[in-house]
């Protein structure tokens, strides 16, 4: 009898052994195909390739301006915004009469738009205060 449970432990053991050798054993690198950079920018001049055709397409609308997406300000007429989040931030800036905003000139018009957008946008829900930890003092 254990001699038996013995002989199973072993032949167990033994199995384990060689699943986990499956596992580890690494490929050969003659065996690995790994496809590289399928998508490449067909502008002339332009090497950038990609392994997603959504990055090669958000390439050529950030880099090329090719696309439908093509934002412009309302307050000034500048129209090189291809993401709408930047033509937000950009219009919020001329609602600051800040001189820090080099080349974006203050235009008192924005001020009550955007404010609007800003309230009628959704906002977070307060995050709940945390619990101060108590300490114990060693008395």
């Amino acid at each position: 009898m254990v001699h038996e449970i013995q002989q199973k432990s072993a032949e167990l053991k033994r199995a384990q052994t060689r699943s986990s050798r499956k596992r580890s054993s690494k490929p050969n690198s003659a065996q690995v195909n790994v496809q590289r950079a399928m998508c490449k920018c067909d502008y002339s001049g332009c090497y950038k390739a990609f392994q997603r055709n959504e990055h090669l397409k958000r390439h050529k609308q950030v880099f090329h301006g090719e696309g439908p997406n093509r934002f412009s300000c309302e307050f000034c007429g500048k129209d090189q915004f291809n993401r709408q989040d930047n033509l937000n931030n950009h219009r919020r800036l001329h609602a600051r009469p800040n001189s820090r905003n080099r080349g974006v000139q203050f235009i008192p018009a924005a001020v009550p738009v955007i404010e609007q957008e800003e309230r009628s946008r959704k906002r977070r829900a307060p995050s709940k205060p945390k619990m101060a930890k108590k300490h114990c003092s060693k008395d």
